[in-house]
């Protein structure tokens, strides 16, 4: 397969080697090789050995330079002057320190977190809980109203065929004082629908 369809099946294999020694005596402490022929041309993008050097002077132009110095830092002095706004730099320098605490203060870091952690883990179950209590309040809720229009419905009907308040709550057994609400909404708004007169019920 040759390097073009290489390059469109497989992606690039970077290999870092990082060296606490000069590898030779130039002031370039970042170099990347690849894979060239006898003649000088490349044979392909897909490998790249980058090679970094901590032991020489850093000019401060290179992305790498906060990496070389994260690992450099001998003193929390040395990580305090590490000004950079890469997440991964960032992350590992509060890693280090945390790490670097005396066991008394890393004892109470370690228990400050676990509060955070209890308290996130707490307001979860309440907010789930919470979530869970108003579907259920919701259905019942909605059973009711149902329940509600159904009634209205069948008053309604009885209505229809001239019964008076009484007889019908006594067919239906219901309370004599809401079919006599129910019936007085009916008359007053024939141009209401059951969930409406439900609504107001």
């Amino acid at each position: 397969m040759n390097a073009l369809l290489a390059n469109t099946f497989f992606g690039k294999c970077i290999n870092i080697s990082i060296l606490d020694f000069n590898l030779d005596e130039q002031p370039k402490y970042h170099h990347i090789y690849r894979l060239r022929d006898e003649d000088g041309q490349q044979f392909s993008d897909l490998l790249e050995i980058h090679i970094i050097e901590l032991r020489k002077q850093l000019d401060g132009t290179r992305q790498v330079d906060n990496w070389i110095r994260l690992i450099n830092a001998k003193t929390e002095e040395d990580l305090d002057m590490i000004h950079t706004e890469n997440a991964g730099i960032l992350e590992a320098i509060k890693e280090i320190k945390q790490m670097s605490l005396s066991k008394g203060l890393r004892a109470l870091y370690e228990a400050h977190m676990k509060e955070i952690r209890d308290r996130n883990a707490r307001d979860d179950y309440v907010r789930d809980e919470g979530i869970a209590i108003g579907e259920n309040r919701g259905i019942i809720l909605g059973q009711v109203q149902g329940e509600k229009q159904k009634l209205i419905s069948l008053v309604r009907k009885k209505m229809s065929k001239n019964m008076p308040p009484e007889e019908i709550a006594n067919i239906l057994e219901e309370d004599l004082l809401l079919i006599q609400k129910i019936c007085t909404m009916i008359k007053s708004h024939p141009e209401w629908n059951d969930e409406k007169i439900c609504h107001f019920l």
